[in-house]
């Protein structure tokens, strides 16, 4: 005799669900790529970007604003720790790279 073992409802536990992350980097020369790129990039693609530029610490990059402008999805510049949302775009500044 074989014994069914089945979970009960009570004890099936619901992880969060983490977006896949899409990491992109580029110089400064690769901008236009990259706003042609986000152009596409449609507002339930449930995938979040990290976006690096490789710039000097010293040039103030407009990076974000650029993106936001073109986008249809958020696009945020990272300062500190984040929690990583899907359908976000992710500019991290040259002083974090």
């Amino acid at each position: 005799m074989s014994k069914k073992i089945t979970a009960s409802k009570k004890t099936k536990k619901t992880l969060p669900v983490q977006p896949l992350i899409v990491g992109i980097g580029c110089s400064a020369g690769g901008v236009e790529a990259l706003t042609q790129f986000f152009e596409q990039v449609t507002a339930d693609s449930n995938l979040a970007y990290v976006v690096i530029l490789h710039l000097s610490p010293d040039y103030d990059s407009q990076l974000t604003q650029i993106l936001q402008s073109v986008a249809s999805i958020p696009a945020i510049r990272v300062e500190e720790r984040v929690a990583v949302a899907a359908n976000h775009i992710y500019v991290v500044p040259p002083i974090n790279t």
